[in-house]
Formats: C-alpha cells, sequence, structure tokens
C-alpha cells in the first residue's frame, strides 16, 4: 500500500513509543496525485546504499554518490535492473541534511504509478515506510531543530496569509527558541536569588525582603503574561481573525461579504431573509488572514428556521474576534438596527458599523452612531464596491488592535505552547504570591522550579515520549 489510511498509520504511531533511528525510512514528501514533478526522500544509516540499488546511468552502469551531487540517471526494479522512470537523485551526508542522516531525495515524474514503483522497490530493499512526521521528528532528535521549530515546519506548510508565514519563519529560524531560553535563565536566578541564602547560610549571601522578591517575580510574572500575549496573537495571525457581519434582513451583509471575497459566494436578493444560516469563507485582507462569517438577519420573526438562524448569528457574534454591524443608510434607523448595535457593543469585541448603500441618499447619522455606540462609522456601497479599501483597512486595523504590538511581537504558537505559557504565568505569579505572605524562599522556589520544567518540555530540552507524540502525530507522512 502506497499511503496507508491515518488511522491505521496514526495508530501505529501511537504504539511505538521509540522510533527506531537505525532502521532507513522512506516516504512521497510532495502532495500524492499527479503533477509534474513527486520527491521521494529516504534517511537513515542505509540511505546511499539502498538508493544506490535503484539507480542506473543512462549507459547502464551504477555510480558512487556524492554529497551534494545531483545525479541524472534511471530509477530501476533492483530485483531484475528492469526501467521504472527517468529520475534524478540528489545525495546529502550526514549532518548536512534536513534529518542530520544520510539522506537522498529522488525526483520523479509526478504520476502516482511511477512513485508507487518507485517507493515499492525501496521497500523491497528493506526500507521502511516513514511515519507521520518522522523525518522532522529525526531532525529533531539529531539536534537540528528543537520542538517549537518543529511545529514551525507545520506552519509554515499550513499558512493560510502573509503574516502567518513570516511569524512561522522566524519561529523556525529559532527567533522564540532564544526569547524562551533567556526568560527560563532568568526565571532559573530568581529561583537561586531567592533560595541561595537557605542553602548556604554560611557564606553571607544577601536575603531579599519580602518586598524585594515579590516586585522580582511579579516582573517575571508580567513578562509571562506578554509571552501568552504574544501567543494568542499568533493564534489568530495562524487561524485567522473570526470576523462576523451582523445586521437586519437586507442591510447588504451578504453583499459585503461577496465584495470582500471577490466572488459571488452568498446569495443576494431583494426578498428579506434570503440568508438563513452562517455563511464562512476565508481571505486575506493586506497579509491578514480573515475568516468572513455572513449571518441571517437579526428581526422579529414567527418562523422556527428564520429564529433558528438568528440564534446562530448571535452565537457567531459571542465566538468572534471582530463584529462588523451592517446598517442600510438609505432607511432611517429601525428597532432592529439598534438591537444590532446593542449586541455588538454589548459583546465585549472590537466592532464598528458600515452604513452600506452609499450610492443612494443617506438616512442615517453616522455621528449619532459613532457618539451613542462609541464606534466608527464607514461609508460604503457593496453593489458599486465604493469604499471597499475603506473598510479592508478598517478590518485590518482592528485585527492590529487584538494583537499585543504589531506583527514583530506575536509568534505561531500552537495549543501546546498556549497551554505551557499559561501554566508558567501562572507559577510565577504563585510565586510572586508567596513571597508577598512572606513565606521561605524554599517555598516560593517550588512553583519557579516547574516554570523551569515546563520550559524546558516547551523547546524539547527535557521531553518524554507523550510530548513527541503530540507534537509528530500532527504532522502528514512525508514531513
Amino acid at each position: 500500500m502506497l499511503n496507508p489510511s491515518p488511522g491505521k498509520i496514526r495508530g501505529f504511531y501511537y504504539e511505538m513509543k521509540n522510533f527506531y533511528l537505525e532502521d532507513t525510512i522512506a516516504a512521497l514528501s510532495t502532495p500524492c496525485g499527479t503533477g509534474g514533478i513527486a520527491v521521494i526522500r529516504i534517511s537513515g544509516p542505509d540511505a546511499f546504499s539502498s538508493a544506490g540499488r535503484l539507480f542506473r546511468s543512462p549507459g547502464g552502469s551504477s555510480r558512487e554518490f556524492v554529497h551534494y551531487r545531483a545525479m541524472y540517471g534511471h530509477a530501476v526494479r533492483p530485483s531484475d535492473g528492469s526501467f521504472i522512470d527517468e529520475a534524478i537523485f540528489l545525495p546529502m551526508k550526514a549532518p548536512h541534511s534536513y534529518t542530520t542522516e544520510d539522506t537522498v531525495e529522488i525526483q520523479c515524474h509526478g504520476g502516482s504509478s511511477c512513485v508507487y514503483e518507485i517507493l515499492g522497490a525501496l521497500f523491497s530493499v528493506g526500507v521502511r515506510q516513514a511515519l507521520p512526521g518522522e523525518f522532522t521528528k529525526r531532525a529533531f532528535l539529531g539536534g537540528r531543530i528543537d520542538l517549537l521549530q518543529a511545529e514551525a515546519v507545520m506552519d509554515i506548510i499550513g499558512a493560510k496569509s502573509r503574516d502567518a508565514l513570516e511569524n512561522a519563519e522566524e519561529q523556525l529560524e529559532g527567533k522564540y527558541s532564544e526569547e524562551l531560553s533567556q526568560f527560563k535563565e532568568s526565571i532559573a536566578r530568581a529561583a537561586a536569588a531567592v533560595e541561595a541564602p537557605l542553602d548556604y547560610p554560611d557564606e553571607d549571601l544577601y536575603a531579599m525582603d519580602s518586598d524585594e522578591s515579590a516586585a522580582m517575580l511579579d516582573a517575571l510574572a508580567e513578562n509571562a503574561a506578554l509571552m501568552l500575549a504574544k501567543a494568542e496573537g499568533g493564534r489568530l495571525c495562524r487561524d485567522g481573525a473570526k470576523v462576523s457581519l451582523i445586521g437586519r434582513p437586507n442591510a447588504g451583509k451578504s453583499s459585503i461579504l461577496n465584495m470582500l471575497l471577490g466572488a459571488s459566494r452568498a446569495i443576494v436578493t431583494d426578498i428579506a431573509g434570503t440568508t438563513r444560516d452562517t455563511i464562512e469563507e476565508s481571505c486575506s485582507i493586506r497579509g491578514a488572514l480573515v475568516n468572513l462569517c455572513d449571518t441571517a438577519g437579526i428581526h422579529e420573526t414567527d418562523s422556527i428556521i428564520e429564529k433558528i438562524g438568528i440564534e446562530k448569528t448571535i452565537a457567531a457574534a459571542d465566538e468572534s474576534d471582530i463584529i462588523i454591524a451592517v446598517l442600510d443608510s438609505s432607511s432611517e434607523i429601525s428597532d432592529e438596527d439598534r438591537e444590532v448595535l446593542r449586541i455588538a457593543s454589548e459583546s465585549g469585541k472590537p466592532f464598528f458599523a458600515v452604513l452600506n448603500k452609499s450610492d443612494l441618499p443617506s438616512l442615517i447619522d453616522s455621528d449619532g452612531i459613532s457618539s451613542e455606540y462609541g464606534c466608527s462609522c464607514i461609508s460604503i456601497s457593496a453593489r458599486t464596491g465604493s469604499g471597499s479599501d475603506e473598510l479592508e483597512k478598517l478590518i485590518y486595523a482592528k485585527i492590529m488592535e487584538i494583537f499585543p504590538s504589531g506583527a514583530s511581537s506575536r509568534f505561531s504558537a500552537s495549543g501546546r505552547c498556549r497551554e505551557a505559557l499559561s501554566s508558567i504565568a501562572s507559577d510565577l505569579r504563585e510565586a510572586a504570591d508567596a513571597a508577598r505572605a512572606g513565606l521561605p524562599g524554599d517555598i516560593c522556589a517550588v512553583p519557579l522550579r516547574a516554570a523551569v520544567q515546563s520550559l524546558e518540555a516547551l523547546t524539547g530540552e527535557k521531553y518524554d515520549e507523550d510530548i513527541l507524540d503530540r507534537v509528530f502525530s500532527e504532522f502528514c507522512i512525508g514531513k
């Protein structure tokens, strides 16, 4: 089987607590299906010899692989030397490869039959099918990258916006690993400072009073909170900010959705209540990933279906990062419009009002809405496209409000990372409270040591197989 089902692979992945690094592994590293080129990666101690059994020069002879020297030839079946495909073999000698092991990449034609035959030939000479994330796991175990960098690999592959890509690339380069390493050293020094006078009473070491200790630990706790905010900003950057369009029927929510997407995704008619369920689509606005949500119009109705749609609208607003209240500026403001603005203003989320249909005479006082509900107002015409650039600017500005202080101060943190940073922040607050209460230094140091251990597990400086399973099981086969 060329690509075992994810269930079978993942089941085996969890059963196998230790990867067999003495094995030589192979997998398709480019997407499955038909394409111009496919790349098969082979890694392990027998990568050169195994790939060499498939390689033949155009003249029919075998040749020795040389590090970083691409060789054109034929991929053949080792059993009888029969031709499979034209291919380029690129050998990389350890440790100068992605995995830090001997590696050979075979570039062949991107047809499933070619790939199947070449992989089958490799498996016939003792190479094993790679498991999900096994190449990257070997790169981690070989010391080339840490766990944060390993997670960044998947973030680069899955990046859906320019900002998400830039953040993941910075994480892969080790920027945030270095920041966390320095933070760990600061915590370790703080633990030593509060414990040392007790551990070495004869050394006449300076002992901080409770106020000094609390101030030092409060500063560390604030630093942890800032890192957690950066991680949350990274989540929004990686996964996208959810922006919900809410308004009464026929205010133009669906038209605005289509305008931002540049496509007719939502049905638009003059009939009120056309949208009865939420419609979600993603797009990039000025480099930021945005998940737009068109919702059912908010109004009084006896229709069970429309009531369900309105309930979903309110739920979507609660789950949003940003809310856009859409009003029809060609009509006087109604009770339904005021309900929309109330929902948006009481949500606690960043929001603004869009006065649609600016191509018609306006009957709404935008200054009055801004004053009463404390929000920005912008006039647009979804029909003509007028104001679309200003709308995109305002959406992007609201997204930047959510992030701590711009793209340079957030990182593409996984759920595992955010959980660890939250725990670290809690440990540091506990230590600060203990110091403030005048408890002995060894008591204050307990949560500090726990924070250090969490940071070591976060970067993979110290790890167990459960952590590695959690990280690498999310990878695709071939990476």
